[in-house]
């Protein structure tokens, strides 16, 4: 087996570079952190932690056994609540 050593920098044969943001997003681009989702809803990280034990808001748990909430549905569940998503926080 042979294996070609690069330098720092260097682009390995066979590879391109992808400069578009949209084509690295990556899948975990699309969760947040119980924090995050806490600030977007105007609610305490532990509240956010309570609904998702209740059911009212979906998570996935990391393998770490960490939350993560998809940004829709936490989008969804400010509309819900009556508030709007600002501009700046729907990237």
């Amino acid at each position: 087996m042979q294996v070609d050593l690069i330098e720092a920098g260097e682009t390995p044969k066979g590879y391109g570079i992808v400069r578009s943001s949209e084509q690295t997003r990556q899948p975990e681009d699309d969760y947040i952190t119980p924090g995050e989702a806490a600030r977007r809803l105007h609610v305490s990280p532990k509240t956010i932690n309570r609904w998702a034990n209740e059911g009212r808001i979906a998570c996935i748990v990391t393998l770490g056994g960490h939350r993560r909430f998809r940004r829709e549905d936490v989008a969804a569940a400010l509309q819900q609540m009556g508030g709007t998503q600002s501009p700046s926080s729907s990237s």
